[in-house]
């Protein structure tokens, strides 16, 4: 199961293939303005790994936004997790710098160099994507989203 409580939070999901799933998710700020995103996951290696969690367009779907779009989110503070975003990341496999949205519970977390903690790290059998969804959930409400990081429809 994703999770039960998607449509209380007004986001909804669409299969897009075997292994992709596109979420279209809610910032809610402070004010309570709700801003949309699309998250793209990738199951390719689930269970056994987290899904590969990724903030895409709408339209062309699947593409990256720029730093300055409004499909790229904005964040501040500290969830009670270790949570960052990052628009372009250096990755040790020496491929081209990607986006990595940062967290125990989605899979390029475990090809960035980090070393989670034992009570971080993703258990087979144990963890689901309805915890990755809630994660996101949790960083994409006030007081840690802040909106778009900018204008740009790109």
């Amino acid at each position: 199961m994703l999770n039960p409580r998607l449509s209380e939070w007004g986001w909804t999901t669409t299969w897009v293939g075997d292994v992709q799933l596109r979420v279209d998710a809610l910032g809610v700020r402070a004010d309570g303005q709700a801003d949309p995103y699309v998250v793209d996951l990738e199951f390719s290696t689930y269970d056994v790994e987290p899904p590969r969690v990724r903030f895409v367009l709408p339209d062309p779907y699947g593409q990256q936004p720029t730093s300055t779009s409004i499909w790229w989110p904005q964040f501040e503070g500290a969830p009670p997790f270790e949570f960052a975003l990052h628009h372009s990341y250096p990755f040790e496999n020496g491929t081209r710098p990607e986006q990595l949205v940062c967290f125990s519970h989605s899979r390029d977390y475990y090809y960035s160099g980090h070393s989670p903690q034992p009570g971080q790290r993703w258990q087979q059998g144990s963890h689901t994507v309805a915890a990755t969804l809630t994660r996101l959930r949790h960083v994409l409400t006030a007081p840690y989203y802040q909106g778009p990081s900018g204008a740009d429809p790109l």
